[in-house]
């Protein structure tokens, strides 16, 4: 569908502007204060986060024509899911910095995955978001593109 398709579009730039907004912002006010709002904003940040979701998960469902009928925008769909936890890890290190309040470490096996991938997002941050820039490119170019 096309709606996703554009949405799938938006939503990825959205997040690569998000994700670059340290290595860009001072060169670009604009894409500081779209994270800001974003991320800050704890209603914005949350409708970002189901729209993402949603999206993602319906453009595995449903591809742009020709693609095949289940999983033919992979790497967008892929990506839009990742950029997703990207957002969750991102408001929470956001509203534990507002509060100032140490996050204790509780039941310690069960947090150590979602520990291992919080500190690989936040190390290959600008890798994740010029990837995310590069996908948003080539699914616009090439829409029809199976996997792409």
């Amino acid at each position: 569908m096309l709606q996703f398709y554009f949405l799938s579009l938006v939503l990825l730039i959205v997040g690569a502007v998000i994700i670059l907004a340290e290595q860009v912002g001072g060169k670009v006010p604009l894409v500081h204060s779209v994270k800001g709002y974003c991320m800050e904003h704890t209603t914005a940040r949350v409708v970002l986060i189901v729209l993402t979701a949603i999206v993602g998960i319906m453009k595995l469902i449903t591809p742009i024509d020709p693609g095949p009928a289940v999983i033919g925008d992979l790497f967008p769909s892929v990506n839009l899911i990742a950029l997703c936890a990207f957002y969750l890890f991102e408001g929470k290190r956001i509203d534990s910095a507002k509060e100032e309040v140490e996050i204790s470490m509780e039941g310690g096996d069960s947090e150590e995955p979602i520990e291992k991938a919080r500190s690989f997002y936040f190390t290959n941050k600008p890798v994740i978001g010029y990837v995310t820039l590069a996908v948003a490119f080539f699914h616009f170019l090439f829409p029809g593109a199976v996997l792409l």
